[in-house]
């Protein structure tokens, strides 16, 4: 009895020990794809085996403990790894556009990846819960998403979310209660 407490011990601390190399793998790609944009240079994204999942993914880039630019997608058909060098790049090349990236600031700058589960459909805002999920709201030809973790540092509440959300869609504070309006929750992984 003693050998497989101890087994289940060992496999629960590698299970650990992987996630967290894998998380790791992650940020090293997306760093060293936005310093190469950066620099103006290419970047060949390697082959990560252990993550072939198709995910959800927003990458932001903090300068200063601030977001500077983010990019991101709900539904993919691309494994994870590819998805965050694709939007490690698209959120580079946003920072450099709005000058809030340039080279000078690549040793301060930061990543933050969200991984997304997949979009679950809200009946009653009352599911909502604050720094658990993430919003996505469509309504005709604009969609708009933010992640849990917007709402918490914003200090939201249920129906400001809502409304930015909204916003963040290109529409009126008040379109989420459009009969029409789709609205969808998610939860992430922030790392």
């Amino acid at each position: 009895m003693d050998f497989y407490g101890t087994l289940a011990d060992w496999l629960s601390v590698w299970a650990k020990v992987s996630e967290k190399i894998i998380k790791e793998k992650l940020k090293t790609l997306a760093r060293e794809i936005v310093e190469a944009k950066l620099n103006d240079k290419f970047y060949h994204v390697p082959v990560i085996q252990e993550l072939n999942k198709q995910r959800g993914v927003y990458v932001s880039i903090l300068v200063y403990d601030k977001v500077v630019a983010s990019a991101g997608r709900v539904r993919l058909r691309e494994p994870l790894y590819k998805a965050v060098a694709e939007m490690a790049a698209n959120a580079a090349a946003q920072g450099i556009d709005s000058k809030a990236l340039s080279p000078r600031l690549a040793k301060d700058l930061k990543i933050r990846i969200s991984v997304l589960s997949s979009l679950e459909r809200v009946q009653s805002f009352e599911e909502i819960e604050i720094g658990k999920h993430g919003l996505m709201l469509k309504l005709d030809m604009h969609n708009g998403i933010l992640l849990p973790s917007d709402a918490k540092e914003q200090g939201w509440d249920v129906t400001q979310f809502l409304e930015q959300v909204s916003f963040k869609a290109g529409l009126p504070k008040n379109s989420y209660k459009d009969k029409y309006a789709e609205i969808y929750k998610f939860t992430a992984e922030e790392f």
